[in-house]
């Protein structure tokens, strides 16, 4: 799957690198584009969590940029 994530403030790497702080693999595809896939073995419950742990770096507010 690949994820738009230009309207949460953060770009493709930034959100990929708090993702897998939390234990969420993903790659940056395109300066927003951030792309999902799966396993044969991670089960439903692998997926309800990688979506509860992307809505919580998606709130997160933005970090300040130097």
């Amino acid at each position: 799957m690949i994820f738009d994530c230009e309207g949460t403030g953060k770009n493709a790497v930034e959100l990929c690198d708090l993702l897998q702080e939390k234990g969420i693999w993903a790659l940056d595809t395109a300066i927003y584009s951030v792309r999902f896939v799966t396993h044969c073995d991670v089960d439903r419950a692998g997926i309800e969590r990688a979506l509860a742990v992307l809505g919580e770096v998606v709130a997160r507010p933005q970090r300040a940029r130097a």
